[in-house]
């Protein structure tokens, strides 16, 4: 059998290791970033994969009072003094400072004038690209829609392909985009917009707010804890008309957008990398005590 993450071998194999580093002594330190993979194969084993390896982890790191209490309730953790909340540190000058909107607008072939919504990341499934099309069809709005990032389903591509040709102001720039160029599309967009199906903790979201971006996010609790009405907008999490409805919103509220955004790059300001560096090597230090080996378990990697 092919050694793939959600493979009954894989799973199996790595749990094993897992076993018997603990048999031996070693503390177990999970980051869970996910519960399980985004596009999972098979997610009951993928979920069994999760839960045994938060009831044999020393501690667990999680980024949202959200992810706490679903990794909690998911997972069957009793002991709640084994999960420690440490936010996802931000992204402040990792990228450069925000470029200028006028010259970012006009390098993307974009209107001062105009309204632009903007997807960016890795076009995949889980991600709601498709629901965020069908919203913009449904808004019918006097705006642009950029959806910006790579894209490896090349059918999928070819789809959203002819819709580009179809919908006005739809704009697919598919592809990779250098660490160098991240902050143009950001500066020249209005509201970044994250449809996602599912998600226990977003970087992109991090990385929206910590360019100061507007936001709208499905009404996940891991979202909607850091993003409310002085951040940005929510939906009903797979709602294609409610998606709609919060893109009108964000174009009724154009003059705000700004406001929003000082206000979600305020809030990822606090996430300072120092602390997390400080706290995360606490967690640690805890879950090591006197022994003299340690292990960490990435939950992007389950």
């Amino acid at each position: 059998m092919k050694k793939r993450p959600g493979s009954w071998v894989f799973a199996w194999k790595q749990l094993r290791a897992i076993k018997r580093l603990k048999e031996r002594g070693v503390a177990i330190v999970w980051t869970a970033h996910n519960r399980i993979p985004h596009e999972s194969e098979f997610p009951m084993l993928d979920h069994l994969l999760s839960s045994k390896v938060a009831s044999i982890a020393d501690r667990i790191i999680v980024h949202s009072n959200a992810a706490r209490e679903e990794i909690t309730e998911a997972c069957g953790i009793k002991d709640q003094r084994k999960i420690e909340l440490i936010y996802h540190g931000n992204y402040r000058g990792v990228y450069g400072d925000l470029p200028e909107k006028g010259d970012s607008r006009v390098k993307l072939g974009l209107g001062n004038e105009e309204f632009v919504f903007l997807f960016l990341g890795a076009v995949r499934p889980h991600k709601g690209v498709s629901d965020l099309i069908d919203a913009y069809r449904l808004a019918n709005l006097d705006c642009r829609l950029i959806i910006a990032g790579n894209i490896q389903d090349k059918e999928f591509e070819s789809e959203l392909r002819d819709l580009e040709k179809e919908l006005p102001g739809l704009v697919l720039m598919s592809g990779f985009i250098p660490d160098e160029d991240l902050g143009g599309y950001f500066a020249a967009s209005d509201v970044v917009v994250l449809p996602y199906q599912r998600s226990l903790t977003s970087g992109a979201l991090v990385l929206a707010m910590s360019f100061e971006r507007a936001c709208i996010v499905p009404d996940f609790d891991t979202f909607t804890e850091f993003i409310d009405e002085r951040g940005g907008f929510s939906y009903p999490a797979g709602s294609t008309f409610e998606l709609a409805e919060a893109m009108r919103k964000a174009m009724e509220a154009r003059g705000r957008m700004e406001e929003f955004g000082r206000c979600n790059g305020k809030i990822a300001s606090r996430w300072d990398w120092k602390e997390v560096a400080r706290r995360t090597s606490a967690v640690y230090d805890e879950a090591f005590g006197m022994k003299a080996e340690g292990y960490c378990v990435d939950s992007t990697r389950l």
